[in-house]
């Protein structure tokens, strides 16, 4: 059986917009030119490169995103070290150039988390952390507040099952975490929080269609979208998406087409209308491909957008 922590681990994001804002980002990750770029796009348009913007406070990869109607935060993730680490770094999601920088730290280190987004609050959740050599997986949730640019992570709850390499989508109301696993299993677990309390643990809402771990998310206005992910097993890599109804705490995902190519370590950033999944690991050379769906419909296969700045697996992405 492949072991499950042989090789580095990833997390996607994604949330509702508040804004109407027009530009995504991704983090970090591990590619050719580093793993501190942050790269952008413009989410309103369906052709184009991203384009290089700056870069993290520090080099990690496996790392996860939340943001607000100013501000985006990555959290966590693992530089050589192997450990993982807990710092937090903002940018503003209105500009298109300028580095990260240090917000604070999350509750502890942790690589190959997920975040989901409200309107005041972020939630980071899951993940694992490295103790004598051990990887421990986790069901922690901390948040963060999203309208300030200093403070650590507090707190917030745990996850229904420790895991890693999960998801998220959110709402107005929900923020959902989907799929993940641990050393010899995959989940096909949703669970929900809901986005305006910073206390209380999350709840089950039902069931992804496919078993996987490292797979991403993109959030519209009624449906958030679960792409591609990895088994354990062969075929590894995965093309599907999948959506549920953002808006309500009861259900399993359906089934709703295809990415371009089945690749897992991608990550999602989302714009008013359109998600787009960028990135991610289908065997060598690493991806560069940039997806994306209309989020207001329930068919329908990905279709190519263009290509990152930078081949990038185990980022994370924030805004629009």
């Amino acid at each position: 059986m492949r072991q499950f922590m042989a090789k580095p681990c990833r997390i996607p994001f994604t949330k509702i917009v508040t804004t109407g804002g027009i530009y995504g980002f991704y983090g970090g990750g591990q590619g050719p030119l580093g793993q501190n770029v942050i790269q952008y796009i413009n989410t309103t348009l369906l052709v184009g490169n991203s384009i290089a913007s700056g870069i993290l406070s520090e080099p990690r990869w496996h790392l996860a995103g939340v943001y607000g109607s100013i501000y985006g935060f990555f959290g966590g993730g693992v530089y050589v070290s192997g450990l993982g680490q807990n710092k937090i770094d903002y940018i503003n999601l209105t500009l298109t150039s300028g580095n990260a920088n240090n917000k604070g730290i999350l509750t502890h280190r942790r690589i190959g988390l997920a975040g989901v987004s409200g309107f005041n609050y972020g939630f980071f959740g899951g993940g694992y952390y490295v103790q004598s050599g051990i990887p421990i997986v986790v069901r922690t949730i901390d948040y963060i507040n999203l309208t300030t640019t200093i403070g650590n992570a507090i707190n917030r709850g745990l996850l229904t099952q420790k895991r890693v390499g999960l998801a998220g989508v959110s709402g107005n109301i929900y923020g959902f975490f989907g799929g993940g696993g641990d050393d010899i299993i995959e989940y096909n677990i949703i669970d929900y929080i809901i986005l305006a309390n910073t206390s209380g643990n999350a709840l089950d809402r039902g069931d992804i269609t496919v078993k996987r771990y490292y797979l991403a998310g993109v959030s519209g206005d009624i449906y958030g979208f679960y792409g591609g992910g990895e088994q354990l097993l062969p075929p590894y890599y995965k093309n599907v998406i999948d959506y549920i109804n953002i808006t309500i705490t009861s259900g399993n995902a359906i089934d709703r087409g295809d990415l371009t190519i089945a690749r897992q370590e991608l990550a999602g950033t989302s714009g008013v209308i359109y998600g787009f999944y960028g990135g991610g690991y289908s065997g060598f050379p690493l991806s560069n491909v940039i997806d994306y769906i209309n989020m207001s419909i329930i068919s329908g296969n990905a279709i190519d957008r263009g290509d990152l700045f930078t081949p990038t697996i185990q980022l994370a992405g924030v805004g629009s």
